[in-house]
C-alpha cells in the first residue's frame, strides 16, 4: 500500500514584503496542515499583520509564492482568495464599556441606569436587612 503525503493547506515559499529599506516579511516559509491549530506571535514591528495581509491579499508581495490546497494564489484577488475560503477579519474592540449600576432611588433594582462617568460620591450602600 503507498501513503500519500498530507497536503498543506497553506504554504508561502521565500514570502518576501519590502517597502523601500525596510523588510517587513523576509524570505518567510510557512506550512499550515490542516486539523492543527498554529499560531503566529511575535513583538509589535515583527511582521505578522503584514504577513497575514499578503496572505488574504491585502498586500502583495515584493517576491514568494503563497499556495493553497497545492495550487499557486500569490497573484489571484483577495476576492478571489475569499471564494476559495480565506478570508481577513478585524478585531473588534469596545471604545468605552458603560458600566450599569442599581438606581440609587430604586433600591428594588426594578431600575437599571446607564453611568458614563464615575460617580462625584460614593453610593449609598445597599440594605442588607432585607
Amino acid at each position: 500500500m503507498v501513503e500519500m503525503a498530507a497536503l498543506d493547506l497553506l504554504s508561502t515559499h521565500g514570502l518576501t514584503r519590502q517597502y523601500g529599506g525596510l523588510l517587513a516579511v523576509n524570505n518567510v516559509n510557512f506550512n499550515l496542515n490542516p486539523d492543527r491549530i498554529h499560531a503566529i506571535i511575535g513583538p509589535n514591528g515583527a511582521g505578522k499583520t503584514t504577513l497575514v495581509s499578503l496572505i488574504c491579499g491585502r498586500t502583495t508581495p515584493t517576491s514568494g509564492r503563497i499556495t493553497f490546497k497545492g495550487k499557486d494564489i500569490t497573484a489571484i484577488s483577495s476576492a478571489k482568495r475569499v471564494q476559495a475560503g480565506i478570508v481577513y477579519t478585524f478585531q473588534v474592540t469596545i471604545k468605552k464599556a458603560t458600566p450599569l449600576v442599581r438606581s440609587a432611588n430604586r433600591p428594588n433594582n426594578s431600575e437599571i441606569n446607564s453611568v458614563n462617568a464615575a460617580p462625584k460620591s460614593k453610593p449609598p450602600k445597599a440594605d442588607s436587612s432585607r
